[in-house]
C-alpha cells in the first residue's frame, strides 16, 4: 500500500486523521479525497501504533503512484 510514510504525503495524512477525529465517516473521507486522486482504504496495519503517528483505521493510495 502506498501511504504518507512512503510517499511524502504527510499533509494529506494529517488532514485525513484530523477529519476522522472530528467524526467524518470513512465514506465521507473517501468522497472528499477522491477529487485529489486518492483512494482511501481500510487498512488494519494503520490500526497498530506507529511511533509519533496517530492511530487511524485507514490508509490511502494515489492513482498516479504504482
Amino acid at each position: 500500500m502506498n501511504d504518507d510514510l512512503n510517499h511524502e504525503r504527510p499533509l494529506y495524512a494529517d488532514k485525513m486523521v484530523d477529519l476522522y477525529n472530528k467524526g467524518y465517516s470513512f465514506e465521507q473521507l473517501s468522497e472528499i479525497f477522491r477529487c485529489d486522486g486518492f483512494e482511501v482504504v481500510l487498512c488494519l496495519r494503520h490500526m497498530s501504533v506507529i511511533e509519533n503517528k496517530p492511530i487511524r483505521p485507514f490508509g490511502f493510495r494515489h492513482k498516479n503512484i504504482s
